[in-house]
């Protein structure tokens, strides 16, 4: 079970990452350029939440159900996972950008609805989508990463 949710996991990252740079590509042009908010950018101002919510929801049970990562953790003493710093990544750091992610996210979304006009929709599509984004970037486990990164494309049977 750990495995087939985790290389869902992994291969849901490019859904997110793709889906997310197409929304907040979107709004960027939109508010410089002035453009109607049309069909697609409420598309994909919908399904952005919505797979990152998934995502997230996949790793919350990865987290507190099913990864060899965190086991024992919980009778780790505080500072000995703090110095640890693969015990940190997946731990606290991963974890809590990726609900601080999902909660810009989700705010992002309320202040596009609530927006008056086009412009203030891409202006707060682009401003939270935007941070969102980037924090999901900045802490998704690259392959570069060391100790703690993950192959770009996973594999089950390794």
């Amino acid at each position: 079970m750990y495995a087939l949710l985790l290389t869902l996991h992994a291969l849901l990252r490019w859904v997110v990452v793709i889906v997310g740079i197409l929304a907040v590509g979107r709004a960027l042009l939109g508010w410089r350029g002035a453009w109607r908010w049309t069909p697609l950018d409420a598309r994909l101002s919908m399904i952005y939440p919505i797979v990152v919510d998934i995502q997230v929801l996949l790793g919350l049970i990865l987290y507190f159900f099913l990864s060899p990562e965190l086991a024992g953790v919980g009778g780790t003493p505080l500072g000995d996972v703090l110095a640890d710093g693969r015990q940190f990544y997946w731990t606290f750091a991963h974890t809590f950008v990726m609900i601080v992610a999902l909660a810009l996210i989700h705010i992002g979304r309320v202040r596009m609805k609530r927006a008056d006009d086009d412009a203030g929709r891409f202006r707060q599509t682009a401003i939270f989508y935007g941070l969102g984004t980037l924090a999901i970037l900045l802490l998704i486990p690259w392959p570069f990463m060391t100790p703690y990164g993950r192959p770009l494309l996973p594999s089950p049977w390794t």
